[in-house]
């Protein structure tokens, strides 16, 4: 039993009294007294300004200074937080205690209450003033209505108005609207107030839709929204369409039916359906309905959108058909059947269909008739069951239009085939008969509709017309098959025919009824006697190559993936000629292939293709590809058409062929010139290992050239190339699409995605020619796509204009956001022409590409599809079919770049939408001071009010009212100055105006620029930064609001061209007449408002080669040397000298023509080669200076913001050259130079004139001759047989090692010493710590190649490593050999005694590393990096026992700076290193060396730096080793940017942290004749003492040491931690020589006493305050005779300030003056490597002047004051 529930009234009216009082809010508070309590009651605002507020007096509070009994009124007043009364001022309540009302209030929550209570007079109180604690809240829950989506049925026929409209509204949840239909035509019958029809509620806010379907006629339909809040303004919509509903049918209209579908194969089968297809290029019916759809917003040549885009969907939409048949056309047409009463195609059962259907040719129209069921044809004709007729009617329901148009069917089955048939073909055709060249007759046959069909020859007399009664056929053809609505096309002759015999041939078959073909069609053949074709090889105009595209390689054969492709759909024909196929007889040879191409057909053919069989009536063939060197034949069944048409095709990689009498493959042309017979075996199994190879080896990619010859023209040939690789056809992206949107009403919103008028969204790669693009645009209203066809350019090359083109938005449609996806045409095929002259017997061997030609060089290809857009393209047009007329879905695919997605997103929200004006329109110039111009469009001005105004401050300079501008709302504004004023560069621009719905003007700010063109037009160049030769570059100039005609641009070379925009392929530097020439040019414009203007610039083209040679003036020439010249000497020079340093600085780069150097005005780029030089010889400073400016890669000095990071392509290092920080270089090869000098006399000099016709020394560092050379090998792949001038000279290439010589340590050097164990020119330099010891002998000291030259010689005295693989480098050194298959060196051994090669080898491997520098790692080709960011290399460093000394190369091209170096790598190395000077050759056999040995300890190598491409020794701690790692930071080389921090904050002094605490020493120095040496004594010094390191116990070079008292053995340092004060020294000299012995060091401030005492002579020496003596040294004086006496607290060094203005020193011409602010006690000089050279104790003195010889370089100055503090500057001699 079921229960029911009701809801009483009385019960629902609560619910709804609760309802409503729960919108109802009470507050109660207190006033900011605490006096009174107050109650607040409110109600939301559902409308803008609908809320509530009632207020009362409560209660009175203790202390209160009114008693309610006391209070005659209460007033109040709300406001709000800005202090707008809504009361406006106090209001009174009806009483004391009762509630104010307050209505009309809009939703807020800032309401202040302030209250004024009166007494009664008889109280004789004051008023009290005071508020409520709170502020009160209105709950807002106004929902302001507006429209958000529109969709109406716009198309509409007369008859059938019926529609619908879809109206979504977005308001206030308890304020419903209604729809108010407020105009609609006259015939519109639906209600005038249409309420919601579905509602979405999401709180507050609900979403009403309103729907309507019903009659729509056509009109204009202007509506409004309304509710109890607003009613919206009045909106429309249109609905349209033709004024008639049928078209007139022509009397020779017909419709062509085909038979679609049967039951079963041939002609054994019945008809189940027949039918009709329309679609772009076959009109039909759309072509019928054409005239009725014109009339599109009142323009009678436009036609409805729904016709011109979509008119299969609109018929299907709007039209019903019937496909009757005979029997029923009858019964119609003599009225006993009412059309009514058949089945329409919209009606269940019907057998007639129409559709939309997509295909390749695009979208189609369908209409089918289904039979009821199969049926023979006979039974078809009987039964009078054809179709012979189409009706096509209104849809229902309609407004009772019953009318429908009749259009006849012909369903043509009759037989048709030449003869009587009316139509078809069956003609002779001449041909030659290949055995004998001679020519005869062949029968050509074309027809369709038969059952079986076969022809039959009769031998035919001379004189009979047709053969006898009863005569024999002498050959009857096979039966050719059924054919049905298809047409066949045959050429035939048969095995035996007798070109010199009569034959009468006729046609035999049935048609598809069944019935013999009658009567018979037939031909006489009789000999031609006509001589054999001329140039029979030649007799074609053109030979056509199709090559698929995009070339995939591998197709679909029913479920498998066969790799056959892009060789199985590739075929040839020739087209033109007197023979019916030039390819008939034909020899054809595979002369050249790609590498792989064999194996790939071995397996090809294995796999896919079948062999030919005899007894295979069907299908005798075999199928294969043709062989490389194989000759196949072609057979003479290759026979047409001759002229026009499609001949027989060739496919040389998918032929089918027959195996000839000599076992030649003969190839034969498909029966349908496609596939069938087919090629291919019948059943293919799958082999998975055969695909898996095909996977990896596909057809090889390349030129396959194919020889043809024909025997009756034997000894010629020609030869064509397929070429198949795949053309680029991808386009080069340019700067992204930005569209404009504005909102041209308050109704639509316009994208114009070609605001901006370019032509180059996308370039072509090679001509820089503008390419055709397709935009997918996607994100249109309701989810639609489209897309629109950029043409550039017409046809003809004439430019066209998009930049009216708009995209329209509905604002009900907002927010949307357009997607514009990039797309390029590209071809569905590649059609090659090689083209014939016969007369001259040659053949286009390449071949034109005619796409190529067409779409990517805009070349002329006639009228064909090659190019786009297509002849028929309108692009007056496009905005209504987006550009779609000018391409075609047949010939071309839009692919998206680089196989990738380019999109650009169009966000479009109508709060954003705010006026402004467009960008690309702006025009703004000054022609003068005193003259200019502006011009825009506004854009977001929906209402079209308002004014714009040009201020300077405050100060209008021209305004417009918007009123007044033209529909397109341009602003166009001469501008003029007022008198004794200026026009400035900038001014502001303001909009006023008013936004939908909205009556107040607001204002929008814009600044806005006028560019002086009077200085000159700027011109941007694009890409920006550094361009090769061959670039294609854009020149866009500025807009001057003038046609594109109007720039004229005039090039250097003379090339001219005009456009705004062009693309232009630059060339490099060039050198006319002793001239240096750029790429620069002319820019004229005319039409501007000052005439006409030019400007002139120069596009910056890197040449393939530059040198680094910075230039002071800027001018190109400071750097050439031989130095500034009188005119050239700069008058200005700048403040700073960072730009010399700067890579990316045009003016430090020159370009060598014909022996000299000029300016380049470029910088290096991805196709330039580099030379660095050693600059020292180059005043690049003030006059009389010089600086050595190499370049510094660091950013802070070679800025990336135009050329980006440094990069070239080889960087070649010329002796003595360096780079700063070249570890941030782009590069592919780096090679070093070292230079050993040219014989010049007795001396050995560089060669100044290698590259130049005058002196200049590019390869400055002379490295010894007949000397020791400590080299680094800062590059991958180096060994010890490179360092090598294959004996001529001797060169020895050696190891280091040390070894004890008495109390000293000797630096040993010899072959034997390498680490290595490998063969000694096969040891790695890599493997050795990146070093090697080198002596290159003198001229005379070498072998003489068979050539009696000497490698040397030849090289100019220069070793550039590598070379190897560089034959102009490596032919004179003919000891080493590369093989580059295996990539190993050979190198050859030189017997020094026997003085020749002997045949002992040793080999080398070179890597893909090799001319890399030795600090990248091989997987990334960068430097490494610390978990800190630093970048550091590791060397791995072997020795053969711990605490042992080595010798390791400087792995960068810039200088080392050994203090941080050395602290790096404090838990490796001892703190000190060691260097070679003057190390001569005394003689070779033995070697005998003579030099000097440095040690630079941490303490005193602040300065000391290790040159780029030199060695140095450090020693392992005696508890590292034998294998260690050292690091090289890049933060211990020095660099530009390094030694100038204050260049950029982030720079800083990284060397500075590594002696944090300076050392505690004295420095005793000795000094000769020969040179310096010095030992030094530390306190506090926990490394320990240091050996004396002597290159020879026998050195000439005078030495001294400090004896360790310990154990006898001399000290280089010593480490005195007792500060015991005593130290014997010990000497050597070679002869007797006067010496000078000086102390200096850090702890001078606190010596007391410093004597030398000398034994020998018995007197002591005061040292002390820098003092120094002179003694003379005889080689006996080894030990014992000099002690050094120091007295003083050495617990501490003096203290230090850092350089200020306390300290000044100055060196000019001589004269050393240095000045104090304080007293000074000494001073002494220190020069770079630590020693020093001048000391000289003062009386206190706050200046000292003296006259002394200082060499250049940089030296300290120490002046240690009365105070005890030492005060240092630095002093630089130049």
């Amino acid at each position: 039993m079921k229960r029911y529930r009701y809801i009483t009234l009385s019960l629902l009216l609560l619910l709804l009294s609760l309802s409503t009082l729960s919108a109802q809010e009470t507050f109660q508070g207190a006033d900011k007294d605490w006096n009174y309590q107050f109650e607040v009651k409110t109600t939301p605002s559902y409308c803008q300004n609908e809320g509530t507020m009632e207020i009362k007096l409560l209660i009175q509070f203790n202390g209160a200074p009114l008693r309610l009994s006391q209070i005659e009124q209460v007033e109040y007043e709300v406001k709000d937080k800005e202090g707008h009364s809504y009361t406006v001022g106090y209001k009174p309540a009806p009483a004391p205690k009762g509630a104010l009302r307050i209505e009309q209030l809009p939703g807020r929550d800032d309401y202040r209450i302030f209250i004024r209570l009166i007494p009664k007079k008889e109280v004789n109180k004051s008023v009290v003033e005071t508020n409520l604690l709170s502020d009160v809240k209105i709950e807002n829950k106004y929902v302001a209505l507006e429209e958000t989506q529109v969709k109406f049925d716009a198309y509409r026929l007369p008859c059938r108005p019926y529609g619908s409209f879809h109206i979504v509204a977005r308001g206030g949840t308890q304020r419903p609207p209604v729809l108010n239909i407020k105009q609609a035509p006259d015939d519109f019958t639906g209600a005038r107030t249409i309420q919601p029809t579905k509602r979405e509620v999401k709180g507050d806010t609900t979403l009403y839709h309103f729907e309507y379907s019903g009659a729509l006629p056509q009109g204009t339909y202007e509506y409004t929204l309304e509710s109890d809040c607003r009613e919206t303004t009045a909106k429309s919509f249109a609905v349209y369409g033709p004024t008639t509903n049928l078209p007139t049918v022509p009397s020779d209209f017909k419709i062509p039916f085909d038979i679609k579908k049967m039951s079963g194969r041939s002609c054994s089968g019945n008809i189940v359906e027949l039918s009709a297809n329309f679609n772009k290029d076959k009109l039909g019916l759309r072509e019928l309905f054409k005239e009725m759809n014109r009339g599109y917003q009142g323009d009678s040549e436009r036609y409805f959108p729904e016709y011109a885009d979509s008119f299969p969907s609109t018929f299907v939409k709007n039209y019903e058909v019937a496909i009757v048949t005979q029997l029923e056309y009858e019964k119609l047409t003599n009225g006993t059947l009412d059309a009514s009463s058949l089945l329409w195609s919209d009606q269940k059962g019907s057998p007639s269909e129409v559709y939309v259907s997509e295909s390749p040719d695009g979208i189609q129209l369908v209409l089918s008739y289904k039979l009821p069921q199969s049926m023979s044809l006979q039974e078809l004709e009987e039964q009078k069951a054809l179709p012979v007729a189409l009706l096509i009617r209104i849809k229902r329901p309609n407004e009772g239009c019953n009318d429908y148009i009749t259009i006849p069917v012909r369903v043509d089955l009759d037989y048709v085939g030449g003869g009587e048939s009316g139509g078809g073909r069956f003609q002779i055709l001449e041909t030659e008969d290949t055995s004998d060249c001679s020519i005869g007759q062949i029968v050509w046959f074309q027809g369709r509709n038969f059952c079986t069909l076969r022809f039959k020859y009769y031998e035919l007399a001379d004189g009979e017309s047709k053969p006898a009664p009863g005569a024999k056929p002498v050959h009857i053809s096979d039966d050719f098959g059924s054919s049905i609505s298809t047409l066949v096309d045959k050429r035939y002759t048969f095995e035996g025919y007798d070109p010199t015999k009569r034959y009468y041939v006729e046609v035999e078959g049935t048609d598809l009824y069944g019935k013999p073909i009658t009567p018979k069609p037939s031909l006489i053949l009789a000999p031609t006697n006509k001589k054999p074709t001329e140039n029979r090889l030649y007799d074609f105009s053109s030979i056509y190559a199709h090559l698929p595209q995009p070339m995939t390689d591998r197709i679909r054969l029913g479920t498998l993936t066969a790799y056959l492709s892009p060789g199985y759909h590739t075929y040839l024909f020739t087209f033109g000629g007197n023979s019916l196929n030039a390819m008939a007889g034909m020899e054809i040879t595979l002369v050249q292939a790609p590498e792989g191409y064999e194996d790939y057909r071995r397996a090809c053919e294995s796999y896919y293709y079948r062999t030919p069989d005899s007894t295979n009536t069907k299908n005798p063939y075999g199928g294969g590809m043709i062989g490389l060197g194989e000759k196949i034949k072609m057979s003479n069944t290759f026979t047409g058409p001759g002229g026009t048409g499609t001949p027989e095709k060739f496919y040389p990689f998918r032929f089918i062929y027959k195996v000839g009498k000599n076992g030649e493959r003969v190839v034969y042309p498909y029966e349908d010139n496609s596939a069938n017979p087919s090629a291919l075996k019948g059943v293919i199994t799958n082999d998975p290992k055969m695909d898996d190879y095909l996977k990896k080896h596909p057809m090889p990619r390349g030129i396959y050239r194919l020889k043809f010859e024909h025997p009756c023209q034997p000894g010629e040939s020609f030869y064509i190339n397929l070429d198949m690789n795949e053309p680029d056809f991808n386009p080069e992206l340019t700067e992204l699409i930005n569209p404009v949107v504005d909102r041209a009403s308050c109704d639509e919103v316009r994208i114009y995605p070609f605001a901006d008028g370019r032509l180059d969204y996308g370039i072509d790669k090679k001509t820089g020619k503008p390419r055709n693009v397709v935009f997918l645009v996607s994100g249109l209203p309701g989810g639609k796509s489209k897309r629109f066809y950029f043409y550039p350019y017409d046809r003809e090359g004439n430019q066209l204009d998009h930049t009216k083109f708009y995209i329209p938005i509905k604002n009900v449609d907002l927010p949307v956001t357009l997607n514009f996806r990039y797309f390029y045409p590209l071809p569905s095929w590649q059609w090659i022409d090689y083209d014939c002259n016969r007369w001259t017997h040659k053949v286009d061997s390449v071949g034109v590409n005619q796409f190529v030609r067409g779409e990517l060089e805009r070349g002329n290809v006639g009228n064909g599809y090659y190019k786009l857009p297509l002849v028929g393209y309108d692009p007056t047009n496009d905005q209504d079919d987006w550009g779609e007329d000018g391409f075609s879905w047949n010939a071309w695919w839009a692919w998206p770049w680089d196989d990738s997605t380019i999109d650009v997103n169009v966000p479009i929200k109508r709060e954003e939408l705010t006026p402004s004006y467009a960008r690309p329109t702006y025009v703004g110039y000054r022609c003068s001071k005193e003259t200019g111009y502006m011009a825009f469009k506004l854009i977001n001005i929906p209402n079209k009010v308002g004014t714009v105004v040009l201020k300077d401050g405050d100060k209008v300079i021209i305004s417009s009212n918007i009123e007044d501008l033209p529909e397109d709302l341009m602003v166009k504004w001469d501008l003029k100055a007022e008198s004794g004023s200026e026009l400035k560069n900038e001014y502001k621009l303001e909009i006023k105006t008013s936004l939908c719905g909205e009556t107040n003007m607001q204002t929008e700010k814009f600044t806005v620029k006028l560019e002086d063109i009077s200085e000159g037009i700027a011109v941007t160049v694009s890409p920006q930064g550094a361009h090769c030769p061959g670039d294609i570059v854009t020149l866009t100039a500025t807009n001057l609001g003038v046609p594109d005609g109007a720039y004229q641009w005039t090039f250097d070379n003379g090339d001219t061209d005009s456009g705004r925009t062009i693309r232009r392929k630059v060339s490099a530097p060039r050198v006319v007449d002793g001239k240096a020439h750029y790429e620069s040019y002319t820019l004229t414009v005319n039409g501007t408002r000052c005439g006409i203007n030019t400007s002139k610039g120069t596009i910056s083209v890197s040449p393939d080669e530059l040198w680094w040679m910075p230039d002071l003036t800027g001018q190109g020439h400071g750097t050439v040397p031989p130095g500034t010249g009188k005119e050239e000497t700069p008058t200005d020079p700048p403040h700073s000298d960072a730009k010399y340093y700067d890579w990316h600085n045009p003016d430090n780069w020159v370009f060598l023509h014909e022996g000299k150097f000029y300016p380049a005005k470029a910088v290096p780029t991805r196709c330039t080669n580099v030379h660095i030089m050693n600059l020292s010889q180059f005043e690049l400073g003030p006059v009389g200076s010089k600086l050595r400016a190499q370049p510094d890669l660091a950013k802070e000095v070679t800025p990336r913001d135009l050329y980006g990071e440094p990069t070239c392509i080889d960087i070649t290092f010329h002796s003595g050259a360096s780079v700063f920080n070249i570890q941030q270089l782009n590069y592919r090869r780096a090679m070093v130079r070292y230079n050993f000098g040219v014989a010049d006399g007795t001396e050995y000099k560089s060669d100044r004139r290698i590259y130049t016709t005058e002196d200049c020394n590019t390869d400055e560092w002379l490295y010894g001759r007949n000397a020791l050379n400590l080299l680094s090998a800062p590059l991958y792949d180096i060994y010890a047989g490179d360092y090598s001038f294959s004996a001529s000279p001797y060169t020895y290439q050696l190891g280091f090692k040390t070894e004890r010589a008495g109390k000293s340590i000797a630096a040993q050097f010899d072959a034997s010493a390498f680490n290595d164990p490998s063969p000694l020119q096969s040891i790695s330099m890599a493997g050795n710590n990146n070093s090697i010891a080198l002596i290159v002998a003198g001229d005379e000291q070498g072998f003489k190649s068979r050539e009696g030259k000497s490698a040397i010689v030849e090289r100019r005295g220069i070793l550039e490593l590598p070379y190897f693989d560089r034959p102009d480098v490596a032919k004179p050194f003919y000891h080493q050999t590369y093989d580059a298959s295996t990539g190993q060196t050979r190198f050859q051994y030189f017997d020094g005694k026997a003085k020749r090669f002997r045949g002992y080898y040793s080999d080398a491997q070179r890597t893909k590393m090799a001319y890399r520098f030795i600090f990248e790692d091989p997987a990334t080709q960068r430097i490494s990096k610390l978990a800190d960011g630093t970048e550091v290399y590791t060397m791995d460093v072997s020795a053969t026992a711990a605490g042992q000394e080595v010798m390791v190369g400087n792995p960068f091209m810039a200088p080392l700076e050994v203090v941080p170096f050395l602290e790096a790598n404090k838990e490796v190395i001892e703190p000190y290193v060691r260097l070679l000077h003057s190390v001569d050759v005394k003689g070779y056999e033995p070697l005998n060396l003579d030099g000097k040995v440095t040690t630079c300890h941490q303490a005193t190598a602040k300065d000391k730096k290790i040159n780029p491409l030199g060695a140095f020794v450090v020693k392992f701690k005696s508890d590292v080793g034998p294998e260690a790692k050292l690091v090289f930071p890049t933060t211990a080389l020095d660099s530009y940017a390094k030694q100038h921090p204050q260049s950029s904050s982030s720079l800083r002094n990284t060397s500075g942290d590594a002696t944090a605490e300076t050392a505690r020493y004295l420095s005793l120095t000795l000094q000769s004749r020969l040179g310096k040496d010095r030992a030094l004594v530390v306190y506090g010094y926990e490394s320990g003492s240091v050996d004396k390191m002597l290159l020879s116990t026998e050195s000439r070079y005078p030495s001294i040491a400090i004896v360790d008292p310990a154990d006898g053995l001399h000290k280089d340092l010593y480490a005195d931690d007792a500060a015991t004060g005593h130290y014997e020294l010990a000497t050597q000299v070679s002869e007797p020589i006067d010496v000078t012995l000086s102390l200096a060091g850090s702890v001078m401030g606190h010596v007391v006493t410093a004597r030398l005492i000398d034994y020998k002579s018995g007197m002591e020496h005061d040292l002390t305050g820098g003092k120094s003596c002179q003694i003379k040294l005889f080689p006996d004086d080894a030990e014992g005779r000099l002690e050094l006496r120091v007295d003083g607290d050495f617990t501490s060094v003096a203290p230090m300030v850092e350089p200020t203005d306390e300290l000044q020193a100055q060196y000019s011409e001589g004269m050393l003056t240095v000045r104090t602010a304080q007293e000074m006690s000494s001073l002494r000089l220190v020069q770079g490597d630590g020693i020093t050279v001048y000391t000289q104790s003062l009386p206190g003195l706050t200046e000292y002047s003296e006259r002394i010889l200082l060499s250049s370089g940089s030296y300290v100055v120490e002046a240690i004051g009365t105070d005890g503090v030492a005060r240092r500057a630095t002093l630089v001699v130049k």
